[in-house]
């Protein structure tokens, strides 16, 4: 009885090596971006009363983001890109922006980070 030899030949081998080298190159190429959201996420979420200076104000709250992501080496976003506005019970710190990696030749990645937080007035600012 005669049997057949199955399995991938080394051109479809070298094919599955490259797709998936692709998406690998794609995420190294991604994670800068990601850990850098991260330290601009963490530097909107955990303002307090101290970053502040005792007054709260629009002013103040972008001068405390503008020294977090000064000291977490954010460059992608500015304090002066964030929105903030007042609500009823305190502040809204909006940051949304989009970053542009290269990926090869002329082909680029985009990624779009969008972060919100409520600021309450009663709780320690």
């Amino acid at each position: 009885m005669r049997r057949r030899e199955t399995g991938m030949t080394a051109l479809g081998v070298l094919i599955v090596i490259v797709f998936l080298g692709m998406f690998v190159y794609g995420g190294i190429r991604l994670v800068p971006s990601y850990i850098e959201y991260f330290n601009a996420a963490k530097a909107v979420g955990g303002l307090t009363a101290a970053d502040l200076g005792g007054s709260v104000s629009e002013d103040s709250i972008r001068a405390a983001l503008e020294r977090r992501f000064d000291v977490s080496d954010v460059t992608s976003v500015r304090a002066s890109d964030v929105v903030i506005s007042a609500t009823k019970t305190g502040w809204r710190v909006h940051m949304s922006y989009t970053v542009d990696v290269p990926f090869l030749w002329n082909v680029s990645l985009r990624a779009h980070f969008d972060k919100s937080v409520n600021l309450q007035q009663s709780g320690g600012l």
